[in-house]
């Protein structure tokens, strides 16, 4: 199967779980249960709110105007 066949479908398999009422703890279980390796699926601003991007400073504002939101 060539590679974007492959994403394709990984993308049609999660797509349905990821829309499912609980979906951030359901899609955890499901990759969990396949024995894929991941982190836990968070909303934008729990993301940045996570204690490893706050200590790495991964968040930082953007002064281009062109480039969308500005800090």
């Amino acid at each position: 199967m060539p590679q974007w066949s492959k994403l394709t479908a990984l993308n049609a398999a999660l797509s349905g779980v990821l829309r499912a009422k609980n979906s951030r703890r359901a899609g955890s279980d499901k990759l969990e249960e396949a024995g894929m390796p991941s982190g836990p699926i968070n909303t934008i601003d729990k993301a940045f709110a996570d204690p490893q991007v706050e200590h790495l400073g991964s968040l930082r504002p953007c002064t281009d105007r062109t480039a969308g939101i500005r800090g």
